[in-house]
C-alpha cells in the first residue's frame, strides 16, 4: 500500500490555530490514525488516511504534505451585529467562516476560471450613489424592470442571488446560530462568497447579499492571499 509522510510539525501548527487538543479532533475522525504519534514525530500513512485527515480539517489532501508549520489562520471578514457594533466572533460564527473557506478553496482548485467580478468603474466613499447603483446593476444585469417583475419575495432572492452567482459569486443560505450576526462574506484571493442567514425573511436576506457584496464591490473586505 502506497504511503506518504505527514509532517508532525505541520498537524501540530494546524491543531493550534484551531484551538483543538489531539482528543477532540480525533472524534470526527474517519480513520484509524496513531495521533498521538502524528503530533510528536512524522508518520507515514497511507493515502486513504491522508485523504481522511485533510477531511477532518476541512482541507484538501495536498495541503497536509506541506513540511512546515501552518501560519496563522485569518479570516477576511465583514460582518454586522444588530446594533452595528463591534462584537467577538463566536464559535458558530467561527465553524460557519471555516467552512465557507473551504468551500472557496476548494472553488478556487476546482474552478479556477470562475472568480468574482466588479465594476469596471471604482466605486468608493465618495462616488455618486446613482452613479454607482447604475453601475453595479449593469454588471449584474438586472434592470428595474426585471426587479418589478418578480412575483414573490422568493423571486426576487432568486433573481438577485442568481445575479451575484453570474458574476462569480458563491451565495449560500445558512442558519448563523449566533443572534448578533445576519449575513457574512468572504474572500480568498479572487474567489469570493456571501452568506445569509436563512431565519431571515427573503427581501431581508436580499438586503445582506447586497450590503456584503458591496464589500467585493470597493474592494474593501479584506483579502486572503
Amino acid at each position: 500500500m502506497t504511503q506518504v509522510r505527514v509532517a508532525s510539525v505541520r498537524f501540530a501548527s494546524m491543531l493550534a490555530n484551531r484551538g483543538m487538543k489531539v482528543e477532540h479532533f480525533a472524534e470526527g475522525l474517519q480513520a484509524d490514525i496513531d495521533l498521538d504519534a502524528l503530533f510528536e514525530s512524522d508518520q507515514d500513512l497511507s493515502f486513504e488516511d491522508l485523504v481522511s485527515l485533510a477531511a477532518r480539517f476541512k482541507k484538501t489532501w495536498p495541503y497536509m504534505l506541506i513540511d512546515e508549520p501552518e501560519g496563522n489562520v485569518k479570516y477576511g471578514i465583514d460582518h454586522r451585529t444588530l446594533a452595528n457594533r463591534a462584537h467577538p466572533l463566536s464559535t458558530s460564527l467561527l465553524d460557519q467562516l471555516s467552512r465557507v473557506a473551504a468551500l472557496l478553496e476548494w472553488a478556487a482548485e476546482l474552478f479556477p476560471e470562475i472568480v468574482f467580478q466588479v465594476p469596471d468603474q471604482p466605486i468608493g466613499t465618495g462616488t455618486d450613489p446613482e452613479n454607482a447603483a447604475e453601475w453595479i446593476r449593469e454588471m449584474l444585469s438586472v434592470s428595474f424592470d426585471d426587479q418589478l417583475a418578480t412575483r414573490d419575495p422568493y423571486a426576487a432572492l432568486r433573481l438577485w442571488s442568481d445575479a451575484l452567482q453570474g458574476r462569480g459569486v458563491y451565495v449560500q443560505m445558512r442558519r448563523l446560530n449566533d443572534p448578533t450576526v445576519r449575513a457574512f462574506c468572504l474572500a480568498i484571493g479572487e474567489q469570493a462568497a456571501v452568506v445569509a442567514d436563512t431565519q431571515d425573511v427573503p427581501y431581508a436576506r436580499v438586503f445582506s447579499l447586497l450590503h456584503e457584496s458591496g464589500s467585493f464591490v470597493r474592494r474593501s473586505y479584506i483579502p486572503i492571499p
